[in-house]
């Protein structure tokens, strides 16, 4: 009998679904206070951009913030807007599902998974990261 490797991950509730991440790639989850022009947050003392710009929910209270994998030095974390509260799940190869044919798409998804009864977007980070830094320069 193979055994059966397991990743630990955390389910992000954002506005459109659920996005499901590596957990060693969140950081933290903070109170999303007052943002600056350019819609950055200061964390830590680093101006961290807010993903998602078009599904900016006025309600949304939180952020998480992610770590980054592409190596960018203008960017070394995300703010991604948080419906609730992240939560930690264990996800393995047979929870990875193909993208159901009668569910939309999402443009930053590298595949989809339901983890119990949710249905999740495994996020495609090296695409994010370079549409963000294309809109930083």
């Amino acid at each position: 009998m193979s055994a059966q490797t397991e990743l630990m991950c955390q389910i992000i509730p954002v506005e459109t679904g659920n996005l499901l991440i590596p957990d060693q790639l969140v950081e933290d989850v903070v109170m999303l206070e007052d943002t600056d022009s350019q819609n950055n947050i200061i964390w830590r003392g680093r101006r961290v951009p807010i993903t998602m710009n078009s599904n900016f929910n006025k309600l949304t209270t939180r952020v998480s913030i992610i770590k980054t994998v592409m190596g960018y030095k203008s960017l070394p974390f995300l703010a991604i807007p948080t419906d609730g509260i992240p939560y930690p799940v264990s996800v393995s190869s047979n929870t990875l599902d193909d993208v159901p044919e009668n569910k939309k798409t999402c443009s930053i998804a590298a595949g989809y998974a339901r983890v119990g009864s949710l249905d999740c977007v495994v996020v495609d980070l090296p695409k994010l990261e370079s549409m963000m830094c294309t809109n930083l320069v």
